[in-house]
């Protein structure tokens, strides 16, 4: 009989070949030994059922003989486990991002059902941020499509763990925090606050919308428009979302800060949108030439 460990390694590298260093089993066990167990509690096995199952269904064709997975007591959880202390488990490479970002940051008081994670790994862009992008009729039908969602989720139960991919870069953008999960210390990585704002801004579909981004920004009163803005030409986006963040910024702070976002901004405004899902009846602000619902 090979060593445990030895087992678990093996099972972590042949499904990272194929999706990526996302469920490393062994920091699932890891984590999920600590977790404490009440006998009068009702027990089930996360692991085969829940967890490699998923992975299936989700992210390649793998085949179950691949992967024989032993029988550890640890693996076997309760009912009520939270999906917040499940996701440390994929938490290892990973950064807490955006809805889980605003919660840990502080910036919004209930913490999501889901669970944000986002994953630095690519080295550039694949296009750059020129006028070529631009073209009025080409955005405006990118925009009516609704927002794309990543499809690398694990479920478990009614909840899920989403995995974003992000650009290497805005790793630097980071903080370490410790957190006390199921009365256990964990130490993980978010996005910082600007960072998570403009995170938010750009895919408020991770947010919970347009509106608990809005919401968020409401309660970030300390909000330094200079390292917003220096994160931004940083993050360098494809499009014009300084605009959205200005028009955010001035419903949920006013037009003095707005006006310093313009200022520390000195870009071409073109015709944009708020959000994805773009229909005949958004509203046109001038100010910001940013189509936007009627939801304000």
């Amino acid at each position: 009989m090979k060593n445990k460990n030895l087992i678990i390694e093996n099972i972590v590298l042949g499904l990272e070949k194929q999706i990526g260093p996302i469920a490393t089993l062994k920091r699932l066990a890891d984590v999920a030994h600590s977790y404490p167990i009440s006998e009068e509690q009702e027990e089930f096995e996360i692991t085969k059922s829940i967890l490699l199952s998923n992975l299936k269904k989700k992210y390649a064709p793998l085949k179950t003989d691949q992967y024989i997975l032993p029988e550890f007591p640890i693996f076997t959880k309760l009912q009520s486990i939270d999906i917040f202390f499940l996701s440390i488990a994929f938490s290892y490479n990973h950064t807490y991002s955006h809805f889980s970002a605003l919660f840990l940051n502080g910036l919004i008081n209930q913490r999501p059902a889901d669970v944000y994670l986002s994953k630095y790994t690519m080295e550039k862009r694949p296009f750059n941020n020129s006028n070529s992008n631009m073209d009025e009729s080409s955005l405006k039908m990118f925009f009516r499509k609704s927002p794309r969602i990543t499809s690398k989720i694990i479920q478990f139960k009614k909840n899920d763990i989403l995995f974003i991919e992000k650009t290497k870069n805005e790793k630097k953008f980071i903080e370490n925090i410790s957190i006390n999960s199921s009365n256990i210390l964990c130490d993980i990585t978010v996005t910082e606050k600007h960072k998570t704002i403009i995170d938010c801004i750009i895919s408020p579909q991770y947010a919970g919308g347009i509106i608990t981004v809005l919401q968020a920004l409401k309660k970030f009163e300390d909000i330094d428009i200079r390292f917003l803005s220096d994160i931004y030409e940083d993050m360098s986006p494809v499009y014009p979302y300084w605009q959205n963040i200005g028009f955010l910024l001035e419903k949920s702070h006013g037009k003095e800060k707005a006006q310093s976002w313009l200022d520390q901004i000195n870009k071409t405004s073109h015709k944009f949108y708020l959000q994805k899902g773009y229909t005949d009846d958004w509203i046109y602000d001038e100010k910001w030439k940013l189509y936007h619902p009627n939801i304000f």
